[in-house]
């Protein structure tokens, strides 16, 4: 199995885990508090990994920048360039790559740091698995033996054993949250060092960069601690959620709430324009799972904007969502837009859309879509129209492919204004023609 594959496993290692504990603290009062702490430390390790390759790309980046660019200097015949300016830019140069290495040094160490934990949430989940797995066999002993002559000794000393297990689960949790405390060090600790060492080495600006970085940061660092803490107390109330009725148990799974989890985001881009968001997952009884949000942002002068989304997945397959906004540019230009779509169990979809844009024009589009649960028929038609130029659009394909094995194909495309066809094309491949 490759690194990104065993990675991409923890996530359902750790909901395979959370279920056997969350089944058996029906039995093993000590489990429950095992699975709240599955919840809490289940985290997208893949994405972890990502982001710590990406950092370690920019490293490379940086450190062949570093080598290039005295080497281009160098490049410059002595006869071409003979006054005296010319040892004062090769001086600034050298200066200006000894930063660069300040800053290839931390983009270098906050990479390993990231796949680190990535491959810290790995290592737990094969715990949590190994963990779950022997509280679930537990409590089915458990009930065994209340149904036997063994009775209350051996319960007792099962019930022991599982608290044993929730001591083994304190520390291991422990292990894995100190190994995010020792990566935010380098993160934090390291972006300070790099702009001391920065301004050590002619970089007057690093260490305003760096508060002002810090005080940017901040925003978003208390929407996620307050993000954090709201889905902590939500796994805990929700701890029991997954679980399962044990096999000769007749003691059912207590409810917890409907609310999943909730999101909440603060940031400022390059541009300076401030975003905010927040959105929570909420599940009911009948299977069905809801997400909804809103955002908002600001930027420089007039701009602003605020936009919503909503989500629903139903347990037979059926889906939808309704997503809009409206924005204004730094001039106040408004342009706003709304979109909706739907696909039921049989593979039926539909969506529609209108949108003003920043010409002032009012466009409307739609399209339908067929794929049948075995894949063997898929098909489409969509359109467009701009309510303020007339001009029109429309596409259509179809695929037959039973099986697997295509049989045949077809597209077409057409577009216009007014009552005027402008363009017409298309494209059918029978079955003879099919590789």
């Amino acid at each position: 199995m490759g690194a990104g594959r065993a990675l991409g496993a923890v996530e359902t290692m750790m909901d395979t885990a959370t279920t056997e504990a969350g089944t058996a603290a029906f039995v093993l009062p000590p489990a429950a508090l095992i699975t709240f702490e599955f919840k809490i430390s289940t985290g997208d390790a893949p994405a972890l990994d990502v982001a710590g390759q990406a950092w370690r790309d920019a490293s490379a980046a940086i450190q062949q920048l570093i080598s290039e660019l005295p080497q281009n200097v160098q490049g410059i015949p002595a006869n071409a360039w003979t006054d005296t300016a010319r040892p004062q830019y090769e001086a600034k140069i050298q200066e200006f790559c000894s930063q660069l290495e300040a800053l290839q040094a931390y983009c270098q160490a906050v990479g390993i740091a990231l796949t680190t934990v990535a491959y810290a949430l790995f290592t737990y989940a094969i715990f949590a698995i190994a963990m779950g797995t022997f509280l679930a066999a537990l409590a089915i002993a458990v009930i065994a033996a209340a149904a036997s002559v063994v009775g209350s000794p051996a319960i007792a000393g099962m019930q022991t054993a599982a608290a044993t297990c929730l001591t083994v689960t304190h520390v291991a949790t422990a292990i894995l949250a100190m190994c995010g405390q020792i990566v935010a060090a380098v993160l934090a600790g390291g972006a300070m060092l790099t702009a001391i060492t920065e301004k050590g080495r002619g970089n007057d600006q690093a260490i305003g960069d760096f508060f002002q970085a810090q005080a940017t940061g901040a925003a978003g660092a208390a929407a996620n601690l307050a993000q954090n803490a709201a889905n902590a107390g939500l796994a805990f109330v929700n701890r029991y959620q997954d679980a399962a009725t044990i096999p000769g148990s007749k003691v059912k799974p207590p409810k917890g709430t409907p609310l999943q989890e909730v999101d909440f985001d603060a940031d400022r881009s390059f541009d300076n324009t401030w975003n905010v968001g927040a959105g929570a997952t909420i599940e009911t009884g009948a299977g069905g799972t809801h997400e909804v949000g809103v955002n908002g942002k600001k930027g420089d002068g007039q701009a602003w904007g605020v936009g919503g989304e909503y989500k629903y997945e139903g347990p037979l397959g059926n889906s939808g969502g309704v997503k809009g906004g409206y924005e204004q540019d730094q001039n106040g230009k408004p342009t706003w837009n709304v979109e909706a779509e739907g696909q039921n169990k049989a593979g039926v979809g539909g969506n529609v859309g209108y949108e003003h844009d920043d010409k002032g024009h009012d466009k409307v589009k739609g399209g339908v879509s067929v794929e049948d649960p075995t894949g063997s028929v898929k098909g489409g038609v969509e359109g467009n129209v701009n309510a303020d130029t007339g001009e029109w659009g429309g596409k259509a394909s179809g695929e037959y492919a039973p099986g697997g094995a295509q049989v045949a194909q077809g597209s077409g495309e057409v577009s216009g204004q007014g009552w005027n066809v402008n363009d017409a094309k298309g494209d059918f491949q029978p079955p003879w023609e099919v590789q």
